[in-house]
């Protein structure tokens, strides 16, 4: 990046949008690769606290009022953290500003428009970490480094670690980016869980006690780690901390529902994953599309269900049925005669798969039991598959 150039205000104006796109792709890479100087936290704390007050004027012109259900963070509001925010709908963002009581830069994934948008003035004086998400590779570890940088350099973070606003009806939660957890573990910063929820007009926040990550060089030695299992046992630990601060936020956010949906009972669990979900026979359709409704409703941004199909974390080791549909129908159209198996051999298989990789994975051992499967047509083989969903 030694060639790239900065561009005046009126140069990015007059640019083309996906030129800009790149243009900013190039920056954030310039600025890390040259280890740009940040703003001192002073100053963004300046810009906070006239920006609260902004944004609680747009809230309140848009009808809107946000409350603040519990804060457990005691003393420590003033201490460094990083928010690890539930994205719920289009005020989430105001609604945290106003009541974490401190500067925090966002992460903020796929601006597009918002380049040439006013409201990137305000949003820059914040603090603000761009990326791109699900496009490019290097861009959202670009985007990581930054929030290692950041939070190594004293700075708060806000982020929504689900990736998306959360438009599934029976998920207090859906699944996280790891993003949080190996920020917090690089740079020693602790966690700050909060859960935000709205009913109507109004918007409820809940502030939970921090959680710190160890190092894992810590953990690799207390645990007495190989070398050689290091980086493996590494990544177990990230992911196991990831499912932890899903827990700390899922339960928050229940908490919320159970006080102000207006319902009191609820017909739930936690899942294997310790997350709280609302069971799906107790949602009818309508239901569901309520509940993304009143979601989607105050988007003004051209942000769409499609945008956040794309943008949000799916855990390949839990997928959700219409991704295994998905990947089995792919699977069977490129490989028919491994499906050519006993109903119960089939039923037995598709309940232990996990995701499409085991089935590669155990594709051999399968194509060794071939001569032991009846002959079966592709169209059966998927009228198998849809009667083995509704079970």
């Amino acid at each position: 990046m030694e060639n790239f150039k900065k561009k005046k205000f009126f140069e990015k104006f007059f640019m083309e949008q996906k030129r800009l796109e790149q243009y900013y792709r190039d920056l954030r890479k310039y600025e890390l690769e040259t280890n740009a100087p940040l703003k001192e936290k002073s100053y963004y704390e300046k810009w906070y606290k006239f920006l609260k007050i902004f944004f609680t004027i747009e809230m309140y012109a848009s009808l809107k009022t946000v409350k603040i259900h519990q804060d457990l963070r005691g003393n420590e509001v003033s201490n460094q953290a990083l928010f690890a925010v539930t994205h719920v709908g289009r005020f989430d963002i105001e609604s945290s500003i106003i009541t974490r009581g401190c500067s925090a830069a966002f992460l903020w994934g796929d601006p597009g428009k918002l380049y040439k948008s006013p409201l990137k003035f305000l949003i820059d004086r914040l603090g603000v970490i761009f990326m791109d998400t699900n496009r490019d590779y290097d861009d959202s570890q670009i985007a990581l480094q930054t929030m290692i940088k950041y939070a190594k350099n004293g700075l708060n973070l806000n982020i929504n670690p689900e990736g998306a606003w959360c438009i599934l009806a029976n998920k207090a939660v859906m699944p996280l980016y790891d993003g949080t957890v190996i920020t917090a573990m690089e740079s020693g910063v602790p966690i700050i869980p909060v859960a935000i929820a709205f009913y109507g007009r109004r918007w409820y926040v809940s502030y939970g006690k921090e959680i710190t990550i160890e190092p894992f060089t810590e953990v690799a030695k207390r645990l007495n780690i190989k070398e050689q299992d290091f980086e493996l046992a590494k990544k177990q630990y990230i992911k196991e901390q990831t499912y932890n601060l899903r827990d700390q936020m899922a339960t928050l956010k229940w908490e919320l529902m159970r006080e102000y949906s207006g319902k009191k009972e609820f017909v739930g669990n936690k899942e294997d994953d310790l997350v709280y979900t609302i069971k799906r026979s107790s949602l009818d359709n309508n239901s569901s599309n309520e509940f993304v409704h009143n979601i989607m409703k105050d988007t003004d941004n051209g942000y769409g269900i499609d945008e956040i199909e794309e943008t949000r974390y799916k855990d390949k080791n839990n997928p959700e049925p219409k991704d295994i549909e998905k990947d089995l129908e792919q699977f069977i159209n490129e490989h028919p005669t491994f499906f050519k198996a006993s109903n119960e051999r089939f039923i037995n298989y598709v309940n232990t798969c996990i995701n499409i990789d085991n089935i590669l994975n155990n594709l051999e051992y399968y194509r060794k039991k071939q001569e032991e499967i009846e002959e079966e047509t592709l169209e059966v083989r998927l009228e198998k598959y849809k009667n083995l969903k509704k079970l």
